[in-house]
């Protein structure tokens, strides 16, 4: 039976080396398996993941940011509006 040893105090550990050899091949098994998941799981994001820049399904509104530039004045001018910016935008 083969003791380990600990390095700073220099006190012999009663870990038999069978015990930690069993413990290590454990953990890599574990590690093993859990890389495989992961890999599998990066295969599957590959194969789900949408295209950047597919087109919309036909049906589908593409459009989801509008630009209105007469909103905009009325809200980032200081002079507009002053006492119902706040009515402006409840409104819009």
């Amino acid at each position: 039976m083969a003791m380990a040893l600990c390095l700073t105090t220099g006190v012999a550990l009663a870990y038999p080396l069978d015990s930690v050899m069993k413990r290590l091949e454990k953990l890599e098994a574990d590690n093993r398996k859990l890389r495989e998941e992961i890999e599998l799981l990066k295969a599957e994001r590959k194969i789900g993941a949408p295209r950047a820049g597919a087109p919309a399904p036909k049906g589908a509104i593409a459009e989801f940011v509008k630009f209105d530039p007469k909103f905009g004045y009325e809200i980032l001018e200081p002079t507009t509006n002053v006492n119902r910016k706040q009515r402006l935008i409840l409104d819009r």
